[in-house]
């Protein structure tokens, strides 16, 4: 998939690829929405390191006009 051509999952269940396509298409790393990791608990933990470093991994964010992903399932229940 190059990133720019519409994304198709015709039988998409809770969608993950569906997700999974947008995060890749805009640049977003995986984990960026978690706000808690192990090795925030051990010592040595340097909370401005991380802070320096999501806040890189957000302005790599990029937007992708006229994007489309395509996610739909028959199954309503897949979908809930």
């Amino acid at each position: 998939w190059d990133r720019k051509s519409p994304f198709v999952n015709p039988m998409c269940g809770s969608g993950t690829l569906a997700i999974e396509a947008a995060m890749i298409a805009t640049n977003r790393r995986p984990g960026l929405f978690r706000t808690n990791y192990a090795f925030m608990h051990l010592v040595g933990y340097k909370e401005e390191m991380y802070l320096k470093r999501d806040d890189e991994l957000e302005r790599q964010i990029v937007d992708v006009p006229g994007l489309r992903i395509i996610a739909t399932d028959y199954n309503p229940r897949a979908v809930e």
